[in-house]
C-alpha cells in the first residue's frame, strides 16, 4: 500500500522516492517518540485531556495532509499525525485500568488477531491489564515467536493458528480460547493487509476480494464467533484495528479504503468499538524502508 503511495507523491511534488520516504519516516520517529512520554502526562493532567488533544493533533494531521499545499507542509502535517495517533492507544490502555476494579485486573481473557510487531505492541500492554492473551494468525512460527515474547516478560499467552476469512477457524479458535482460559472478555481484530495498492481501474478482482475477506469479512466473523462467548461471560468489548484511509480517499488502494469502514453491532453488550489509527510502522512499511 505505501509503496504506490511514495510513488505519486514524489511524482506530485517532484521529488525522489528516498526523500518521499521521509514522509514515513518522521511519521514512526514522531511516534516513537511521543509514545513514551505519554504516560507520565496522563497521569499528572488527566486522561481526557490527553485524549481529547490526542484525538484533535491526529485529526489536524490527517486534515492537514489531505490539502497539504508542499512538500514541507506535508512532512509537518505527518509529524502532527504521528504524535497525535501515538497519544491514543496508551491513553485508552491507562483509562481502562484506572476503570477496572483491582480485583479484576490479571482476570480478564483477551483475543488479538495478528501476530506481527504489533502483536507485541498490543498484546503486552493487554496482558499487563488482563493477565491472558490469545493470539491468532496463519503465521504460525510468528505467531509462536510473539506467544514466547509475551510469556517471557510475564504474562500468559496462548497462541492458536487462525484463518480470519474461514468461520470455522474462527469457531475453532475461540473454542480453544475458553477450554484454555473458561471465558473470552475482549476481542481485538487487528488482523489486515494493505491490498495492492494500485488504481480502482487496475485492481483485479482476487485482489479486490482478498483484501475485502481479511479486512472486513474477517471482522465480521471475528465479532460475530466472539458476541455470544462474552454474553455469556456477563459482557466483553470488541475493538476493531481500523485506519486513517476508512475515514478518507486517495488515488491508490481502493480495496483498502473499501474495506476499512468501521464495523458496528447491536447496542446490547458486549460494544464494538472502532480505533482509527495513523500512518504506523507495519511489517509492509518496515520493509520497503528498508529499500530506501
Amino acid at each position: 500500500m505505501l509503496g504506490p503511495l511514495l510513488v505519486a507523491l514524489a511524482d506530485e511534488f517532484d521529488t525522489s522516492i528516498a526523500v518521499a520516504g521521509q514522509l514515513a519516516a518522521v511519521t514512526f520517529i514522531t511516534w516513537g517518540i511521543t509514545a513514551p512520554l505519554v504516560g507520565p502526562v496522563s497521569d499528572t493532567h488527566g486522561r481526557r485531556p490527553v485524549l481529547l488533544a490526542g484525538l484533535a493533533i491526529m485529526t489536524l494531521g490527517v486534515l492537514g495532509s489531505a490539502a497539504a499545499w508542499s512538500y514541507n507542509s506535508l512532512l509537518a502535517f505527518r509529524l502532527l499525525t504521528g504524535m497525535g495517533a501515538a497519544m491514543l492507544p496508551p491513553t485508552l490502555m491507562a483509562t481502562i485500568a484506572d476503570i477496572l476494579p483491582a480485583a479484576d485486573r490479571g482476570r480478564g481473557v483477551g483475543f488479538l488477531t495478528g501476530s506481527s510487531w504489533v502483536g507485541v505492541a498490543i498484546g503486552v500492554p493487554v496482558v499487563a491489564l488482563l493477565g491472558k492473551v490469545v493470539i491468532g494468525d496463519v503465521l504460525d512460527e510468528e505467531g509462536r515467536q510473539t506467544e514466547a515474547a509475551i510469556n517471557e516478560v510475564g504474562g500468559e499467552c496462548l497462541y492458536v493458528h487462525l484463518d480470519v476469512t474461514d468461520e470455522g477457524s474462527w469457531e475453532k479458535a475461540v473454542a480453544e480460547t475458553v477450554s484454555r482460559f473458561g471465558k473470552l472478555d475482549i476481542l481485538v481484530n487487528n488482523a489486515g493487509v494493505g491490498g495492492d495498492g494500485g488504481r480502482l481501474e487496475d485492481t483485479s478482482v482476487e485482489s479486490w476480494n482478498r483484501t475485502m475477506d481479511i479486512n472486513a469479512k474477517g471482522v465480521f466473523l471475528g465479532t460475530k464467533t466472539a458476541i455470544p462467548e462474552m454474553r455469556k461471560a456477563g459482557g466483553g468489548s470488541i475493538i476493531n484495528i481500523s485506519s486513517v484511509y476508512g475515514l478518507v480517499g486517495s488515488g491508490a488502494s481502493a480495496s483498502y479504503h473499501a474495506s476499512k469502514g468501521p464495523l458496528g453491532c447491536s447496542p446490547s453488550p458486549p460494544p464494538s468499538n472502532t480505533l482509527v489509527i495513523g500512518s504506523g510502522p507495519t511489517q509492509s512499511t518496515l520493509e520497503l524502508l528498508k529499500l530506501l
